[in-house]
């Protein structure tokens, strides 16, 4: 029987999209990307096609990461060489929309990445059991396909108690309890949508809960531009596909543009 390697192996140093200490370790191991100038275009392509497959579409298949992948060109935006009202030449300083990065922009709208991109779930491989669960809601129904495809305006809901970094607090340690900090109790309201959202999840009674950070959490508590979460009511909201702006790309990725783009050129010739 093969032996599936460990996908947070610090000697190959593939990214992932986990709070994994392991996986932190090699992005913040990882000052540069490796010097492709000395390898020939299949090699650029293969090892931008490994990097890029291991962190956007580590938890699917090879098959299902081809289908969601866009075949047709990528945009251009506008006139790229037409040098601005009173230069010459701006071809160097101007920054233009990183278009590569929106090669693999439809898998943004996956229930899991959605739910690991809110930071409801520690990485997407404990997302999808957490769909796998029924633990997930879209749009007030159940929804148990962690490949899922939300629509523009699609509201995704999670139980409380399926998320890590809640907990009731009769099982907080004493010596937590006792640092003199002060809970924020939620509203009526908050704490009737939770024990709404208890009662269709399959749970009995409202439990207080009590937000306790996870270690190496930090680096990854952002929320992309494309999506709305309500840490509240543990609920979030796809409201658009991602965009792309001058120098700046809201899907957020460890690999400049130009990996995307080798990457993308590389599945073109092979689909």
């Amino acid at each position: 029987m093969k032996v599936r390697p460990n996908r947070f192996s610090v000697t190959r140093g593939l990214l992932r999209m986990s709070w994994n200490k392991k996986n932190l370790y090699n992005l913040a191991s990882r000052n540069f990307y490796p010097d492709l100038a000395r390898r020939t275009l299949f090699q650029q392509m293969w090892q931008a096609k490994k990097e890029i497959r291991a962190y956007h579409g580590g938890n699917i298949t090879e098959r299902q990461f081809v289908s969601t992948w866009q075949s047709e060109p990528l945009p251009v935006y506008g006139d790229t060489f037409k040098p601005a009202q009173g230069e010459e030449n701006t071809r160097g300083r101007r920054k233009l929309p990183p278009m590569q990065a929106l090669t693999f922009a439809p898998l943004e709208r996956r229930l899991d990445v959605a739910l690991f991109r809110s930071t409801f779930a520690p990485s997407v491989y404990a997302a999808r059991q957490m769909v796998s669960h029924g633990k997930v809601m879209v749009n007030g129904k159940k929804c148990k396909q962690p490949s899922y495809l939300l629509k523009d305006g699609d509201m995704y809901t999670v139980a409380p108690t399926a998320i890590a970094m809640l907990s009731t607090r009769s099982s907080t340690p004493a010596s937590e309890e006792a640092d003199g900090e002060a809970n924020a109790e939620p509203t009526p309201d908050e704490a009737l949508l939770i024990e709404k959202v208890g009662k269709k999840m399959g749970q009995s009674g409202p439990a207080p809960l009590k937000f306790t950070p996870r270690p190496f959490q930090a680096p990854w508590m952002f929320i992309p531009e494309y999506l709305e979460v309500n840490f509240n009511t543990c609920s979030g909201v796809f409201v658009r596909s991602p965009m792309v702006k001058p120098g700046k790309c809201e899907i957020p990725s460890p690999f400049p543009p130009e990996v995307h783009g080798l990457a993308h050129e590389y599945y073109s010739k092979r689909v």
